[in-house]
């Protein structure tokens, strides 16, 4: 359940590429890239605020952040938390149709990268703040993976 939560956060954070592709769904060890299911497949997992505050705390306490490094965690997570309903809003195509699935891919791309820029400095500030060992941490958690 821990790395589900861990998933679905790192989905948002990764949501322009991960929309733009096609990827919302994760394997277990990897919380950006999934194995190629649909955008929208998995997505009312990760636009459920619930999970998302449940996989923000999880990556907190793996990070073990230390009293001054609270303030660009508290950033960070406001980033992602303000950055979901963008993602969440485009949905799943319904009615399909060539013209709709373009459409839709093009609002996908479109409030991915508004997000991912919303999130983006918040990320970096934090992971600036963060010990080598933290880094590692969340650099791993963040990785993209193949397979």
């Amino acid at each position: 359940m821990r790395w589900l939560r861990l998933a679905l956060c790192s989905a948002v954070v990764l949501a322009a590429i991960g929309a733009a592709a096609g990827w919302a769904g994760t394997r277990p060890g990897s919380l950006a890239w999934g194995g190629g299911t649909r955008h929208g497949a998995g997505a009312e997992h990760w636009c459920d605020p619930r999970r998302l505050d449940g996989a923000l705390a999880d990556i907190r306490s793996m990070l073990a952040l230390k009293p001054a490094q609270y303030p660009a965690w508290d950033g960070f997570a406001a980033a992602v938390s303000e950055a979901a309903p963008r993602i969440c809003a485009v949905g799943r195509s319904t009615s399909g149709g060539g013209l709709v699935e373009l459409e839709r891919a093009e609002l996908a791309l479109e409030n991915g990268l508004v997000a991912l820029r919303a999130v983006r400095p918040a990320f970096l500030t934090l992971h600036e703040t963060l010990g080598e060992e933290q880094r590692r941490v969340l650099d791993t958690l963040f990785a993209r993976r193949r397979g």
